[in-house]
């Protein structure tokens, strides 16, 4: 049995069944979770720019020297996107989502 999802074709389905493909699976606030993501928020807090820096290398596997993205980079991976403001912290919209730059 494969691990991938059959194929649908969106114009045949029925609404319940489009409304059930668009569904996400459901993710139980459980006390390890919780307890998880606290410790990280807290690892943060505490050390800061070096805590990103470790946490980026434990997760992504990626040792990265700077969290600042300048615009030449931003509009470089985002070509078709537009900053929303000129401000230190500066921030655009993407797919219904705002990205922070330093």
């Amino acid at each position: 049995m494969s691990d991938f999802p059959s194929i649908s074709t969106w114009s045949e389905l029925s609404e319940e069944e489009r409304s059930a493909l668009l569904s996400r699976p459901a993710v139980e606030a459980n006390a390890e979770l919780m307890t998880g993501a606290a410790a990280i928020v807290e690892r943060v807090r505490v050390g800061g720019d070096d805590a990103l820096r470790e946490l980026t290398r434990e997760y992504d596997g990626v040792d990265i020297e700077t969290l600042r993205v300048s615009e030449d980079e931003f509009t470089a991976a985002f070509p078709n996107k537009k900053l929303l403001s000129r401000r230190p912290w500066q921030y655009f919209l993407c797919s219904s989502a705002c990205y922070w730059l330093l």
